[in-house]
């Protein structure tokens, strides 16, 4: 009877245990800001044709799209400016630039612009970026109908001082 009761126990036991261990793994993946899955990637990876038609349309477009960043106004915060040519290298002004922006270890804090035109084809945002290391940032150019899109990976070197 005595040995009975023991392997129950061990076996009551053992199922406890994975049970704790599971609660505590949920517990990270939900808490922790270096965990992230992509947003709508079931919906991506079933529009997997749209994706290649945008980046048939994006190849067709020619356009270049680079990203430069300097230190902010305020405390904590940069100046995200994208410049955008078109394939004769000549300035695109006017368009509808939007700006998605994650550090590679905390890809679950996504920061989104919608930047302001400058002139000469250059487009600015004021983003709360306080971390140093690889940003990847994703762009989004709407002008007369025709959509660009591009990603960009940067590694900055961000200063907190001020």
């Amino acid at each position: 009877m005595k040995a009975k009761i023991t392997w129950i126990g061990i076996i009551v036991g053992l199922l406890g245990m994975s049970v704790v261990i599971y609660g505590i793994a949920i517990v990270i993946t939900v808490t922790d800001p270096s965990f992230a899955i992509e947003p709508d990637y079931e919906k991506k990876a079933a529009d997997w044709d749209t994706i290649q038609r945008q980046q048939a349309i994006n190849r067709a477009l020619a356009w270049s799209a680079t990203i430069n960043v300097e230190a902010g106004p305020k405390r904590g915060e940069i100046i995200v400016r994208v410049t955008l040519h078109d394939r004769d290298d000549a300035p695109i002004d006017g368009a509808i630039v939007e700006l998605d922006a994650f550090h590679n270890a905390r890809a679950s804090q996504i920061y989104r612009a919608r930047l302001d035109h400058a002139g000469e084809g250059q487009y600015t945002a004021a983003m709360p970026i306080r971390r140093s290391g690889i940003w990847e940032f994703r762009l989004t150019a709407n002008h007369r109908g025709d959509v660009f899109t591009k990603t960009i990976r940067k590694t900055l070197k961000v200063t907190v001082g001020r």
